[in-house]
């Protein structure tokens, strides 16, 4: 092991600090395939980098690879306390095969094998949650569809009405714009009608007057008659009918 390490004088010129361990890999203890592996780690005023056989590295993966060779931050057994021993040779067989697994260092893969069985079954969970998300969508996709062919056959339906609607206003049009001809051809004639009963009555009216003027000695009576006669015509005669406008 080699360390490079600023003494107090000197700690407040450097800026770096660099540990540097080569590990004997000969019985590939660490799953490199080299016969070295070496470690360094390199803390400075803004940064603390890790590299390993001088390729840079993350802190995770050089945990990792110190577990994988049986240094775990968590076995106590690197160094063995004054009773230890005492206390190993007295324990029961599953108190020492628990001590072998976590001096071999098996007890970080049984802690992995843990989580990886915990992130598993919330995995299932996850698919499960959206099996049933996928069950939702399906039925209302399918929910969608049958509204999709009601909303089709209801613009279908709504389509022919406003065609019969039509058809009907059209054929009511049609029928009222004939009998506002029929009533204006008729009042048509009746003004006609009425125009020549009133040329009648002037000219019968004048026949009266030169009857009456060349006749100086016509009776009171009869002048009288004559005169109620022509009051009770004009009070009763019909009068042209006003023209109303066309609506259609």
């Amino acid at each position: 092991m080699r360390v490079d390490l600023p003494s107090d004088a000197l700690s407040q010129l450097l800026t770096r600090v660099l540990v540097e361990i080569v590990f004997d890999n000969s019985d590939n203890r660490f799953p490199t395939g080299r016969d070295e592996v070496i470690l360094r780690r390199t803390i400075g005023v803004k940064k603390d980098d890790y590299s390993l056989d001088k390729k840079s590295a993350n802190k995770a993966d050089v945990m990792n690879l110190l577990e994988s060779a049986g240094f775990s931050k968590s076995n106590p057994y690197y160094i063995v306390p004054q009773g230890r021993i005492t206390a190993l040779t007295n324990a029961k067989d599953h108190e020492r095969l628990a001590l072998l697994k976590e001096v071999a260092g098996t007890k970080v893969y049984e802690q992995r094998r843990t989580e990886s069985l915990r992130i598993m079954s919330e995995t299932d969970a996850k698919r499960n949650k959206i099996a049933e998300l996928l069950e939702y969508i399906e039925n209302r996709l399918t929910e969608l569809e049958e509204e999709k062919e009601e909303l089709k056959e209801f613009q279908e339906k709504d389509k022919e009405r406003r065609c019969l609607e039509y058809g009907m206003y059209q054929s009511e049009s049609e029928d009222i714009t004939h009998a506002l001809e029929e009533i204006e051809e008729s009042r048509k004639n009746e003004l006609h009608n009425a125009n020549q009963r009133q040329d009648i009555y002037n000219s019968r009216e004048k026949e009266i007057q030169v009857c009456l003027s060349a006749t100086p000695m016509v009776p009171p009576l009869l002048t009288r008659l004559y005169l109620d006669l022509r009051a009770k015509y004009h009070r009763n005669a019909p009068r042209p009918p006003r023209r109303q406008p066309l609506q259609t």
